[in-house]
This record gives structure tokens, sequence and C-alpha cells, in this order.
């Protein structure tokens, strides 16, 4: 099931990226596992272990762009420019985006907007084509300083025929998941609040990387129930059931690690201020 696999691989970046910037410690093994043979083995906390337990199809017809985002195909060009930081003294700025990865790709350009010598917003005039990462964005201006921005790639065509294709059943498919959590000098006192931030982290990753694809289902203090196994007695063991679901296609999407998957999210963003995260 390389759909799933590669959504469990998304969360499990997003994960650890949240836990590191919130001071707290990193999952012991990198990411989260997957198998139950693992659930023998007595690593150190804190550790998030998958273990898919079933899988049912569902009659019904899902909205693609919710549930998986297709792999990005050669040649995208630029879908928009998003402001960073807006900079102050500019007069005349000059935008240049970087050239296309592909040889046979062609250099997307763009202008800026200024008011009050800020740049408050960068419009495309040219999307160009040949990107297979976004490109960077260099503001010049001999007066203003402090503006910058980044980039986000448009779908190709080959991206949005198959974002249309129609769904034909729903795949969902429910892990146990397994977290360990321990409390550390850099989190919570209670063995127990670590274990929770962990598993209300995970949840809320699962969210972020696949907004309606992913949904909790139960949970229970496994360490407390009597007679259970104590596989790691220096912190708190909690397994809760998440399920995925992933639309079953006229035909399979093209599957990559999150990196490389497309963009398709709502950018909003307001003239004054500091510029909005999308």
């Amino acid at each position: 099931m390389p759909g799933i696999a590669a959504l469990v691989d998304a969360v499990s970046t997003h994960l650890n990226g949240a836990l590191v910037g919130r001071g707290l410690a990193p999952l012991v093994d990198g990411q989260i596992v997957i198998g139950r043979v693992r659930i023998e083995e007595n690593v150190a906390p804190p550790r998030v272990l998958f273990v898919p337990r079933s899988s049912r199809f569902e009659p019904r017809e899902m909205p693609n762009r919710a549930n998986a985002n297709p792999a990005r195909s050669p040649g995208a060009g630029v879908r928009s420019v998003l402001m960073t930081t807006y900079g102050a003294g500019y007069v005349d700025p000059t935008v240049t985006i970087s050239a296309p990865d592909l040889p046979t790709g062609v250099q997307a350009n763009a202008v800026a907007v200024v008011r009050d010598g800020a740049v408050t917003a960068i419009a495309l005039t040219s999307s160009g084509s040949g990107y297979t990462q976004p490109p960077t964005v260099t503001i010049s201006d001999a007066s203003g300083s402090g503006a910058s921005a980044t980039t986000r790639l448009a779908p190709t065509a080959e991206q949005l025929a198959q974002l249309s294709q129609r769904s034909l059943w729903t795949d969902v498919v429910t892990f146990d998941c397994h977290c360990w959590g321990i409390a550390t000098p850099a989190e919570p006192t209670s063995h127990f609040d670590a274990a929770q931030l962990l598993y209300q982290q995970l949840i809320a990753s699962a969210h972020a990387v696949a907004p309606g694809a992913v949904r909790p289902v139960g949970g229970v203090w496994q360490d407390q129930v009597q007679g259970a196994a104590q596989v790691d007695v220096a912190g708190h063991y909690y397994i809760l059931g998440l399920e995925f679901r992933t639309p079953v296609l006229d035909e399979p999407l093209l599957w990559l690690s999150v990196g490389a998957t497309a963009d398709t999210t709502l950018e909003m963003q307001v003239g004054n201020g500091s510029p909005e995260s999308p």
C-alpha cells in the first residue's frame, strides 16, 4: 500500500519537526516505524509505532484534493510568490526568479508591487516551466532592503489530470498507533503528560498533513491495563487508532515522499502588516 506508506512518512516528518520545534526530544528512531515485529523491542522513548489493524472500502466518493497529493511531474511552472518580509526604502525594485532546474525549461518572471517603500506583493508576469523545486526570489533595489519572498509551484498537466480522476471507492486503513512517552528536563514533569503530548501532536500532525483524510478512533493507556505487558517501564505507553482514507481512482496516483508532493494549499495574504502564512 504505497499511498498509505507515503502518508505515514509525511506524518512522521511533520511530527518530528513539531517536537523539535517545541524544544522536545525527537523520536529515537528518527521517524514513525511500521510493523508488529517492533512491538517487542524495548527501545527507549519517545517512540511511535504504527501497526496495520484493518482495511475496508466505502462506496462513496471523496474529494481527491483532500485525500492525496500526487508526485510533481517534471516541468512545473511557478504558481505564486508569497512575501515573507516586506522590507523598506524601495523605489523601483527588480525581481529575479532563479532559472528552472531542467535545461528545456523557461525562466519565470515577476514584478514587484511597492507601497510606501515596502514591497507588499510580487506579481507573476510569466509562470515559466521546467521547475522541479520551488525557485528562489531575489529583490534588488539601490535604495531598499529587507524584502524577501518564497515561491510555490503550480500543478502540471499530469497532476491536474490525475486530480480530476473519478474516485471509485474510499480505501480506509486503520493503524494501531503505539506511543511511548517519557518526561525529560525539556518536557513535562509527568510521564503521563509527556505521553499525552506525544499522541496529541501525532493527531495534530496527521491532520496537518492530510486534512479530511485521517480520523482518530479511540485510545487506551496500555501500561495501565491489568496483565498487559510492560514494554517500557521508563515512561508511559498509549495506543490509539488512526484511520487513513484515500481514494481508489480510475488509475493509481504516483506517490513519492512528502518533500516531492504537489502543493495544493490555499494562500491568503493581507496588504498591510506582517505577511500571512499560507
